[in-house]
């Protein structure tokens, strides 16, 4: 309910998460020609999981959503403020109907404000970058250490996450 998710935004607006990311959408979605509305948790983490780290969320259309059932339209009578603005201020994302689907308003995680984690893209990177980093790892663990491998190492790291992530 649209009181619910102004109480949610309030709560949320001193919460630290950086790998959280919250998504506030009762999407439309069709199964065999019948329209259902649910929770659209789901359909915003298979978007998360398919698109390029260095794009951002809101570019993308969430596939299978034909629709929204609530538009966050609503003012607050007490703020004044319109419901998607609240939202947006706690870092809790919604949906804009565009382009013949729904796309995401949000790209910011539950970290605080001014976090160096609060856009989603950089949380992304981070974990891209990790998994890079730990992948090339592998292959020097247990040695001796010598200047020779550590420089070796480090053009690997330099060449992987380059050819990864430099775009």
């Amino acid at each position: 309910s649209p009181s619910g998710q102004l109480k949610a935004a309030s709560i949320l607006s001193d919460f630290h998460q950086p790998f959280m990311y919250a998504v506030d959408i009762e999407g439309i979605f069709s199964a065999n020609g019948v329209r259902y509305t649910a929770i659209a948790t789901a359909a915003v983490a298979g978007l998360i999981g398919k698109i390029p780290t260095e794009e951002a969320i809101f570019r993308f259309t969430v596939p299978g959503m034909l629709g929204m059932r609530y538009r966050y339209t609503e003012t607050d009578v007490v703020s004044g403020e319109r419901q998607v603005d609240l939202l947006s201020n706690a870092r809790i994302a919604t949906g804009l109907l565009q382009d013949g689907g729904v796309k995401i308003t949000e790209s910011r995680s539950l970290a605080s404000a001014g976090s160096d984690f609060e856009n989603m893209m950089t949380v992304l990177i981070l974990q891209e970058t990790l998994e890079i980093c730990r992948s090339v790892s592998k292959d020097f663990i247990g040695k001796v250490s010598s200047a020779p491998l550590i420089q070796a190492f480090q053009s690997q790291i330099d060449k992987s996450i380059g050819d990864a992530l430099v775009p």
